[in-house]
Order: C-alpha cells, then sequence, then structure tokens
C-alpha cells in the first residue's frame, strides 16, 4: 500500500476502542510507505499515535505524542514536535533501519531502545542501536526536569537538552550539548 494523510487536525479521539487518534495494531503488518505530512494531533485523551506493525511508516513536520512497538520496521521521524513517545527495538532483522531526524521533544519525559530486562528475555544483543539524531530536549515541566532515558540499544547524537534529567551511561550521548536545568541520574 502506499498512502498519504496530509494537513490534518486530530483533536478529542480515540476515547472508544480505538484509544488513540491512530491506531496501527494487530492486522497492518502487511501495512507500508505510509506518510503522515503535518498532522496536529492534540487533546486525545489516551494518545495521538499508536504504532504496532507496519513497514517504513514516515512522519514529518508533525505535532503529536508516539507509542512505537516491536513489530514496527524502519519508520521515520522528521522535523515533528514529539510531545511524548517511547520507541521499543529489539533487532536489525526486526525492525530495520529507525531514523529519527532534527524533531523537538517538548515533554515530561522519552526512552528510547530496549530495557535490558525486555533483551535479556527475547536474547536481544546490544550491537544493534536506534540512533536519535539532531533533536532539541526541552522539558516541558519547569517543576520537574524531562526524563530522557538511553536504554540498552538507544544512543542520542548531535542533541540539546535544556531541562533535561539524563539517564544512561554517557556513551549513550555522543556530542551532545547540555544546557540549562541538565542533570545525569543514575539508573
Amino acid at each position: 500500500f502506499n498512502m498519504l494523510f496530509e494537513d490534518i487536525e486530530n483533536t478529542h479521539c480515540g476515547d472508544e476502542s480505538c484509544r488513540c487518534a491512530s491506531d496501527a495494531e494487530d492486522g497492518w503488518d502487511g501495512m507500508q510507505n505510509m506518510t503522515y505530512r503535518r498532522i496536529n494531533c492534540h487533546d486525545n485523551p489516551n494518545g495521538d499515535f499508536t504504532i504496532c506493525c507496519g513497514h517504513s511508516f514516515v512522519y514529518e513536520n508533525c505535532s503529536m505524542r508516539w507509542w512505537m512497538w516491536q513489530r514496527v520496521h524502519s519508520p521515520l521521524v522528521r522535523n515533528c514536535t514529539v510531545k511524548g513517545g517511547e520507541w521499543d527495538c529489539l533487532t536489525r532483522t526486526r525492525n530495520g533501519y529507525t531514523r529519527f531526524e532534527n524533531n523537538v521533544y517538548d515533554c515530561r519525559a522519552i526512552r528510547l531502545g530496549t530495557q535490558a530486562g525486555v533483551a535479556a528475555s527475547k536474547k536481544v544483543t546490544p550491537d544493534w542501536e536506534i540512533v536519535l539524531d539532531g533533536g532539541t530536549f526541552r522539558g516541558a515541566d519547569t517543576n520537574a526536569p524531562m526524563r530522557v532515558s538511553a536504554e540498552l540499544t538507544g544512543r542520542f547524537r548531535n542533541c540539546t537538552f535544556e531541562n533535561c534529567q539524563l539517564v544512561g551511561p554517557e556513551k549513550r550521548f555522543t556530542d551532545c550539548t547540555l544546557g540549562a536545568g541538565c542533570t545525569r541520574a543514575a539508573k
């Protein structure tokens, strides 16, 4: 399939069975080449995008909260404002080439990569990393820093952080700039 969604505002969606404004879950395994451009999501009670499967989904110039799970293959998130999210990856074979480019993250927390406990239970080796490149992270809540976690397979490169608590080994944050209000935390 090749589908394009452009210039859409999703608001007050997903409060019934779908649970999100856009919900690509079971049954979407064969979906591929889906492009979302200039999608503005807000005031959705349970989430904006849930992506559990599918191939080559592209998100460009969107404003959203997203959750991507282990069956998503080769997503691209570029020039978006991410208001919350999580991406859990297992292996290169399973997840392909994931790209996050030049996004702004205004949220309370974001986790990138597979957690060590999940990786061990699924026999995942840490040789496949998800790299988030060129992002700007601004903690949305001035009373509490944004929690940015680099899990077993997550790496941040060329990113700028403001009002953030960075969690994970220092080697997972390469060529990054730490601005006002940033701290490092143990797990």
